[in-house]
């Protein structure tokens, strides 16, 4: 049987310090994020970084980046923070694809009049045209044609 290496020796073969970011160079997921397997568990990389200084990561919170860097490891680029304060962090910094889109799946505009934001558990918009007929189709109520 092997020799079992100590969780500390094992994330840190897998880090790379520059300057700034400490660097994951370890397995990755598809967004960049590293991960290593603790305890028959897949777990990220930073978050790991994370309990390691500070001791654990406070149950529901998330942990978020200083630098923008999926791949750092440092623990002080690293910050405990909710859901909302995640996506705020995103938004500000222009990461969220989903912003990037100026029309839903069926061609509405996405307007502020048109638009709902979704937080549960994770942020999306909708479109207020799309949900409506949904709602309609579900309660079997015709929707007029337009131009008939």
């Amino acid at each position: 049987m092997g020799k079992i290496i100590p969780l500390e020796i094992r994330f840190w073969n897998h880090v790379v310090k520059t300057d700034t970011c400490w660097n994951w160079v370890g397995a990755t997921i598809k967004s960049g994020y590293g991960k290593l397997r603790v305890d028959k568990r897949t777990c990220l990389a930073h978050r790991v970084s994370y309990s390691l200084k500070y001791g654990g990561i406070p149950r529901g919170l998330y942990i978020l980046h200083n630098c923008d860097n999926p791949r750092c490891v440092n623990p002080e680029h690293l910050f405990a923070g909710s859901q909302k304060e995640n996506v705020a962090d995103m938004i500000s910094k222009g990461r969220d694809a989903n912003l990037k889109r100026v029309v839903c799946a069926k061609g509405h505009q996405f307007t502020v009049e048109n638009t709902r934001e979704v937080f549960n558990p994770h942020y999306h918009r909708r479109c207020r045209i799309c949900e409506r007929m949904a709602q309609r189709k579900y309660r079997g109520v015709k929707t007029p044609r337009v131009g008939a």
